[in-house]
């Protein structure tokens, strides 16, 4: 009685955990598109307009000039936009130039902006370095000091040389 019983069990268990396997298409898992069952698997084939391996991401449709621009959404599903991926540059086609140099006036600490394409560059005061003027040369370890060897060489910006000798 315990073996027709034992094997009444794994056959109704077998049959049950094969029937489930065997739809993994059921309850629709594509959220835009059509399920298509591959063994105990699935794919999705995404209906227009939609991608993800669910079919859960709207699809971007604008022409964007893949090199330099990716089209986006301005909010999830919402409006699409191409959005410029090359840094310093703006517009649809990544055709505008941003001028760094406006956008933050003190961009260049110690200097003058200089805007170049799709970038800038600082040229530094006397005794500033660095690639946004923040540095202070040390003038006391350069060459140009002129100290006799038993003095203290201090950096002083506001002397024509950069330091002084005490």
């Amino acid at each position: 009685m315990d073996a027709i019983l034992c094997f009444l069990l794994i056959f109704f268990v077998g049959l049950n955990s094969t029937n489930a396997s065997s739809d993994a298409c059921h309850p629709h898992p594509c959220n835009n598109g059509t399920c298509s069952q591959a063994q105990s698997n699935f794919t999705c084939i995404c209906h227009d307009g939609w991608e993800g391996r669910l079919c859960e991401i709207p699809k971007c449709t604008l022409k964007c000039n893949h090199s330099k621009a990716q089209c986006n959404f301005r909010s999830p599903g919402k409006e699409q936009f191409c959005q410029c991926t090359i840094a310093g540059m703006t517009g649809a086609s990544c055709e505008s130039d941003i001028n760094e140099c406006n956008i933050t006036e003190t961009i260049c600490h110690h200097g003058e902006c200089e805007n170049t394409p799709g970038s800038y560059k600082c040229h530094c005061d006397d005794f500033y370095t660095g690639p946004t003027c923040n540095d202070r040369e040390d003038t006391c370890n350069t060459k140009s000091n002129k100290c006799h060897q038993n003095a203290t060489c201090i950096n002083e910006i506001n002397s024509p040389e950069g330091y002084k000798c005490q």
